[in-house]
């Protein structure tokens, strides 16, 4: 394939998140062939001496103004340079001729109007924030310059055809990949390294929870690990939310002694190795990368179908899935059948690896170079 200019458009680039790290790791995967130019407010992870970066300086707070000033910035930033490919997660600058959908603003404002739960802790500033953020996406994405669209998911297809009318035929599903190197059963040999960090009791069936606390569903977990209280079971919570709220509800529910609550960490990896499930009734969810990770971690999993990453689990083999993220007696059940049974809790955590594949990050760079040339190919 000829030598591209390619210029990578986030709101931030690294390690340090689902859709940050999607494109730390194409940036990686491409430079080593093609010219690479990283537009983001913050950019980490990433060979600098390899591609360019611009960094598109804003506020942190608030989201709105954040979101106002990278667009303005990145559009103004754009508009004097010459690039094969301009490609985006969403619609976060002004023009675009790939668009990458890790998410649906509708479909998430969708979940919160019609599944019992997933409105808790939605302001009228959230319910703003999605519809104006739907209507950008929805305009990079059905935009004449946007050559194609990289789902990241099958339902996610289904959701950019449903809520804002794509053209199906111009979406390519390109999940996103695991490395099975840095997550995997071998990390085990930290266990108790981690659990001493965050004075967990070795014997504890470690459940684990990673992401951000409400839209993924930590108030289900939560109730759900009430009615195991017989069990010795731990929750560890890592991740982004109200810290306090969650400690609340977690003595609100006799769990206090047994739970956790940390914020993000770089090490993640290793806190897979130290658990012994992972739990993620997320409300809504494109993918879930984090799904994957666990996977490939050789943890079993129970998350819900209503998260991308669920189309690579077998229900009661590689995996165990609910119908309802709210419903925190269902969950419990799932939990329970793990929690009992660590034999179970074995045999699903190597089907789950398996399952989660072997799908690279270099493969992934090569399933989006062919997307890059069939849609420049399809513009001539």
């Amino acid at each position: 394939m000829s030598r591209l200019k390619i210029a990578l458009v986030a709101n931030n680039i690294h390690f340090r998140g689902g859709m940050e790290r999607y494109f730390a790791e194409l940036a990686t995967a491409l430079c080593g062939d093609h010219e690479v130019h990283l537009f983001a407010s913050e950019i980490d992870d990433v060979p600098r001496d390899k591609v360019t970066i611009h960094t598109v300086r804003t506020v942190k707070r608030p989201q709105l103004l954040l979101l106002l000033q990278y667009y303005w910035k990145s559009s103004n930033k754009l508009r004097s340079k010459d690039y094969d490919v301009v490609h985006t997660i969403g619609g976060i600058t002004a023009k675009q001729n790939f668009v990458t959908a890790q998410y649906c603003q509708y479909a998430w404002g969708d979940t919160i109007h019609n599944v019992p739960g997933a409105r808790n802790g939605i302001t009228l500033y959230h319910e703003f924030m999605w519809r104006f953020g739907g209507f950008l996406e929805k305009r990079a994405l059905t935009s004449n310059s946007t050559l194609r669209i990289c789902a990241n998911s099958k339902r996610t297809r289904s959701d950019l055809v449903r809520f804002y009318g794509c053209d199906p035929d111009k979406i390519d599903v390109i999940y996103n990949a695991v490395d099975a190197v840095r997550f995997n059963p071998a990390n085990q040999r930290y266990r108790s390294q981690i659990r001493q960090r965050y004075g967990i009791p070795e014997a504890a069936v470690v459940v684990l929870f990673v992401g951000e606390y409400r839209r993924k569903g930590l108030i289900t977990l939560i109730r759900a690990l009430e009615s195991l209280k017989e069990y010795n079971v731990h929750l560890l919570a890592v991740g982004r939310g109200d810290r306090k709220k969650y400690e609340a509800l977690a003595a609100q529910h006799g769990i206090t002694e047994q739970s956790t609550f940390a914020g993000p960490s770089r090490d993640v990896e290793r806190i897979f190795g130290a658990a012994d499930i992972f739990a993620f009734p997320t409300y809504y969810e494109p993918f879930g990368m984090v799904i994957t990770e666990a996977m490939a971690s050789g943890l079993p999993v129970v998350t819900t179908r209503n998260a991308g990453a669920a189309e690579m689990i077998e229900d009661g083999r590689s995996g165990f899935l609910i119908d309802r993220p709210h419903d925190a007696g269902e969950l419990a059940q799932k939990l329970q059948v793990l929690v009992s049974d660590p034999d179970l809790r074995t045999r699903v955590g190597l089907e789950a690896r398996t399952a989660a594949g072997d799908y690279s990050w270099s493969q992934l760079a090569q399933d989006t170079l062919e997307m890059y040339h069939k849609g420049l190919l399809d513009r001539t």
